[in-house]
């Protein structure tokens, strides 16, 4: 190695090690957060029923899907950051479909899916909005289907 190379080298090295020596240094900040858990399976009239956390918004609004285990119904549910927690399903021409719900936004719009029993990522089913009670399929534009 010729010693323009080395010289070259060890200075750059040099550089280096000063640069991080003086470089300022800033401890990372302790991050503010609240965990809150709660049961999610419960002995219901005989058997379990089970709750699958799917989407959680700024309020601490979670929603999901509850299957009993008795029927094997699947219906979705929304926890208040209060811990109450309400259920809903969807019927479709009278009868009882299974419904799930995937998120919620902050303005208290849930997304989620219907239909008979299916799993939420078997692309079965019918995608929907709820907003309040007014339950709302995809419409069709001419560009495809969007909610």
């Amino acid at each position: 190695m010729s010693r323009t190379l080395r010289f070259t080298i060890s200075v750059g090295f040099f550089t280096v090690v000063v640069i991080a020596l003086l470089a300022p240094v800033q401890a990372q900040t302790q991050a503010s957060c609240q965990f809150t858990t709660f049961n999610t399976r419960f002995f219901l009239n005989g058997g379990y029923r089970t709750l699958i956390p799917r989407g959680v918004n700024d309020y601490g609004t979670v929603v999901g899907d509850a299957l009993d285990d008795l029927d094997f119904s699947v219906r979705a549910f929304t926890r208040s950051s209060s811990g109450g927690i309400s259920y809903y399903r969807h019927s479709s021409n009278g009868t009882a479909v299974d419904t799930f719900f995937t998120d919620r936004t902050n303005g208290g719009l849930t997304i989620g899916v219907a239909g008979g029993p299916f799993a939420p990522g078997s692309m079965n089913g019918t995608p929907f909005k709820l907003q309040g009670s007014t339950f709302t399929p995809p419409e069709d534009d001419g560009r495809g289907c969007h909610i």
